[in-house]
């Protein structure tokens, strides 16, 4: 029977266990508690179902036994809470749905279904299969269900289905981890559900997986939401369309003992660089700013260094007829807790000592300053009260005073506010529960500063590491809208990227990429991270590497990935 956008798709889930970690159990909630589908039927492929045949050659506890006991090690040196890959509890969410043990054959390219097993899967007339096994489900012939098998995909580059994800990346120093939902329909092309890039720490296969897992078990629910309700399709406008799931000439499989231990000596020697470079070297957030430069390609000419022990970020300038007001985050290097500050600055250049406007008992960053009508506000990033904040100036720029909450019971980040052909649009980024910052754009639209504030329902409208997180003010060049966003694909700062706006309305929002921006105008210059105008004035942050004995400050470890 065939599902209408009305009617909640019918969809079984396949499991290797009973006891799934903390990330796939988000994904069948998250499932469950949306109105667009329902899960009746969980398939077993682990301990307690058939496992299937083996390929012939080494068993695989051996062949693997340097890959566990790499992850064994990495989870004991960054565990962090929650963790994503904790087991949990299957009975609590899905106590009266029925399960059935499937017999299947396991292959390096996946789990396979014999006839017998595909037609009493198929009898069950299901819109979706959806795998949360390794590997996946395959069938050589028929359907399975409406809409296909879906399970994941990861890998460096579209094209490149690893497995196990983020091990290989790690090791070749890639910058980001494309993660992809994919549908395969009988021997049919795989079709693009949903997709995202996440950031590769370099350090841990650990840190990358839990940071990026809880956003993708976002994707399974998020991706019936489209198959339910036709022409809403995911980020920047994406369908199911046909994709490769092609390897880069490595088996797609978990990797060898010989490989594992090569890989290991190559992550030591990259730490004890990092470890020597810290040694020798500290990083200070500084502003940066220039007169009469590029808007797309800016290339500041002087540096605004902070008061030692401090850090200055997240630069927002005012123009008035003599000269700025230049709103910025000041941060101490012993508590890492920001506070909100203004400083004067003349038409020249020249910067009086900045005065504290806002400071709280939790961190502040990114205040955004604007103008509606007549009057001046601000909305600080306040993730860590779990909210967006807008601000009334009582006496402009020193006192400010809370007029409403715009959202509640978010972790949203640097929230950007822009009037367009008479509505108001808000860019932020939000946050699942233990995972990162960095990755996913949401968009909101009210009529006015106050609220309220509608969600989109394209959202998020990015999902992508190198271009989601707002950077500044929106501003128009030529006439067209430009976004700056941060691309924090190399770490938190590494660069900016300006996007232009080719459509926002309430059903729809497209943007592509016009320029970056890299760290390449100083050479101790390793990272931007905000851009603003005013003016003439072009004003942004940067990281600054310099030699310890230099200045006397202590090392920066700036936050942000939630």
């Amino acid at each position: 029977m065939d599902s209408t956008p009305f009617e909640a798709l019918r969809v079984g889930v396949v499991l290797d266990r009973l006891d799934p970690p903390r990330w796939i159990l988000d994904a069948i909630r998250d499932i469950q508690i949306s109105s667009d589908a329902r899960i009746v039927q969980i398939f077993t492929t682990g301990p307690e179902g058939p496992r299937g045949r083996r390929p012939q050659g080494l068993p695989g506890s051996l062949r693997s036994l340097a890959y566990e006991a790499f992850r064994r090690l990495d989870t004991r040196l960054f565990r962090r809470l929650p963790d994503a890959f904790e087991p949990g509890d299957l009975e609590a969410l899905l106590l009266d749905c029925p399960r059935r043990a499937i017999l299947t054959e396991r292959r390096d390219d996946g789990l396979w279904l014999n006839e017998f097993e595909r037609e009493a899967i198929a009898r069950q007339r299901l819109d979706a299969v959806i795998d949360f096994g390794s590997p996946a489900l395959r069938a050589s012939s028929g359907t399975i269900a409406r809409l296909g098998v879906w399970s994941y995909r990861h890998g460096s580059t579209p094209r490149f289905a690893a497995r196990p994800p983020g091990f290989r990346e790690l090791i070749d120093g890639r910058a980001c981890l494309y993660s992809a939902l994919v549908s395969v329909e009988g021997d049919g092309p795989a079709r693009l559900r949903y997709r995202s890039w996440s950031a590769v720490d370099r350090r841990s296969l650990y840190r990358t997986l839990t940071l990026c897992l809880p956003k993708l078990a976002q994707f399974p629910a998020r991706a019936l939401r489209a198959a339910g309700a036709p022409g809403l399709e995911g980020p920047e406008g994406e369908g199911a369309a046909a994709v490769s799931i092609e390897h880069d000439g490595r088996a797609p499989v978990p990797p060898g003992n010989v490989e594992v231990c090569a890989g290991a000596a190559i992550l030591a020697a990259r730490l004890a660089r990092d470890r020597l470079r810290g040694l020798v070297q500290e990083e200070t957030w500084y502003l940066a700013c220039g007169f009469g430069l590029d808007p797309l390609r800016p290339c500041p000419d002087r540096l605004l260094p902070p008061p030692p022990g401090h850090f200055w970020a997240d630069p927002f300038p005012v123009a008035d007829a003599d000269g700025y007001w230049i709103f910025f985050e000041e941060a101490p290097f012993r508590t890492q807790r920001g506070r909100l500050c203004v400083m004067r600055m003349d038409r020249s250049g020249r910067c009086e000592t900045p005065v504290r406007v806002m400071d709280e008992d939790s961190h502040l960053s990114y205040p955004f300053v604007f103008r509606a009508g007549n009057q001046m506000y601000l909305v600080p990033e306040t993730s860590a009260t779990r909210s967006v904040r807008l601000f009334r100036a009582k006496r402009f720029p020193f006192e400010w005073e809370q007029e409403e909450t715009l959202l509640q019971d978010v972790r949203a980040y640097d929230p950007t506010l822009a009037e367009i052909d008479g509505r108001w649009w808000m860019f932020v980024n939000l946050a699942p529960e233990g995972g990162s910052s960095w990755d996913e754009l949401h968009l909101y639209s009210a009529d006015r500063p106050q609220g309220p504030w509608q969600a989109h329902p394209r959202n998020p409208v990015v999902s992508d590491v190198r271009s989601a997180r707002p950077a500044g003010h929106l501003f128009e060049h030529g006439g067209r809208r430009y976004r700056p966003a941060q691309d924090c694909s190399l770490g938190y700062g590494s660069g900016l990227v300006i996007q232009r706006i080719d459509r926002i309305n309430p059903r729809e929002y497209a943007e592509v990429e016009a320029s970056r921006i890299r760290p390449d105008w100083n050479r101790r210059v390793v990272g931007v991270h905000t851009l603003n105008r005013a003016g003439d004035l072009t004003i942004m942050d940067c990281i600054y590497r310099a030699p310890r004995w230099r200045r006397s400050t202590a090392p920066l470890s700036r936050p942000g990935r939630g």
